[in-house]
């Protein structure tokens, strides 16, 4: 348990990537909507939020997300 908790926000990784994929394919296709903006903007929360939620990556990463509350 312990080594998933260590590991598991670097994993998400992949899933993130995949919804930035998607994202941009079906905006590329169909054009931007209120629901594929909204897309966008869970997107980039999903990518911010989990290097910050393992509390150890915070320091090296807070660049690449100014938005955060850490």
């Amino acid at each position: 348990m312990r080594l998933f908790w260590r590991y598991w926000a670097w994993l998400a990784a992949l899933p993130v990537l995949l919804l930035f994929l998607a994202v941009y394919r079906r905006i590329d296709d169909y054009g931007v909507t209120e629901h594929r903006y909204v897309m966008v903007l869970i997107a980039f929360g999903s990518w911010c939020w989990p290097p910050f939620a393992s509390g150890r990556a915070a320091s090296s990463i807070s660049a690449s997300c100014p938005g955060s509350l850490r």
